[in-house]
């Protein structure tokens, strides 16, 4: 399909993960079935050793997990998923509902990486969560540049200025956690 060229969503989390982890051994844990849960988790078959869907709805992941060959588990089973790296695709932890966690503690007891895609707040109860847990933490800026950096090389056809990028963001989400 057309569209899926260019999808920068699979890109930009790549990319952001590459920046800070070695992908090719992971166990990830995908948490979402939605749009941003399907190109990430599409992205990371190809790149990871396994991947799971954890969703609330069961027909979603189901459904998702199909289309990749993968397993998946309720949301309520991801506590019983062994993965090192758990991906938060889901907006629960959004503004306003900054408190809110899609997941607990146990759902990351394995895990070595967590990233929320999350943006605003910048960094999320999921992501402190992890933190505290000795955690690699990545947080959902990084996948926001990234896409806007792919947005840019998609309609200019030249190369990102991803520093500048960043430092255009920085004054935009100023005070926000």
């Amino acid at each position: 399909c057309i569209r899926d060229r260019h999808n920068t969503d699979a890109r930009a989390a790549v990319d952001a993960l590459e920046n800070r982890l070695d992908l090719e051994a992971a166990q990830c844990l995908v948490i979402g079935a939605g749009g941003a849960a399907r190109a990430v988790a599409f992205a990371l078959k190809e790149l990871c050793r396994s991947v799971t869907i954890a969703n609330r709805t069961r027909s979603h992941a189901e459904t998702l997990a199909r289309s990749l060959g993968c397993r998946w588990v309720p949301l309520s089973e991801a506590v019983n998923v062994k993965a090192d790296l758990v991906i938060n695709t889901t907006p629960v932890g959004m503004h306003p509902e900054i408190s809110a966690i899609p997941v607990t503690a146990r759902a990351l007891e394995h895990a070595s990486s967590v990233m929320d895609i999350i943006y605003r707040p910048r960094r999320t109860a999921l992501l402190d969560l992890a933190a505290q847990m000795g955690c690699i933490t990545i947080g959902g800026e990084e996948m926001f540049l990234r896409q806007a950096a792919a947005q840019f090389q998609l309609w200019t056809g030249l190369e990102a200025p991803l520093n500048r990028m960043r430092d255009a963001f920085e004054p935009a989400l100023k005070g926000k956690r």
